[in-house]
């Protein structure tokens, strides 16, 4: 995940947080229940769009499984083929030494970071639906309350 790619979810996360806030500052106030039904709107869109850069981020983290996957296997098979006092090296001595390659510890960590950003974007997602459920049912209440 590039500087963009951070940007616009970081841009987009702001967007919700800010109509939730605006939300939030209107709860209770009847007088501002069209305008709270009017941001869930707004929202319901922006989460949307949001989801959309989270899944773009799952994807991210799968091709990022996929590489090193990939990887790993590929130099599992170089050490293999590597002849040492005239046998072939061991399944098992390739793997350790496929774990401490520096290039495959690289990329494990890159797919490490990406996956506790995917996990943190997850969560504020789910939260952010569960807010936008909870202003609608708020909503729904006072216009019964008003009928």
């Amino acid at each position: 995940m590039d500087t963009k790619d951070k940007k616009t979810i970081f841009e987009s996360l702001q967007k919700c947080e800010n109509l939730i806030k605006e939300n939030m500052a209107s709860v209770g106030n009847p007088s501002e229940a069209e305008v709270r039904s009017i941001n869930n709107e707004k929202l319901t869109v922006c989460l949307d769009t949001f989801g959309e850069h989270v899944a773009d981020v799952q994807n991210m983290v799968q091709v990022k499984k996929d590489h090193l996957e990939q990887l790993y296997e590929a130099e599992k098979l170089r050490y293999m083929k590597e002849i040492e006092d005239g046998k072939k090296m061991p399944a098992n001595k390739a793997e350790s030494l496929v774990k401490t390659d520096i290039e495959y510890m690289s990329e494990l960590s890159s797919l490490r970071d990406l996956e506790k950003s995917e996990n943190v974007l997850k969560r504020k997602e789910k939260s952010m639906w569960a807010t936008l459920d909870h202003s609608r049912s708020r909503f729904s209440k006072v216009n019964k309350d008003r009928a």
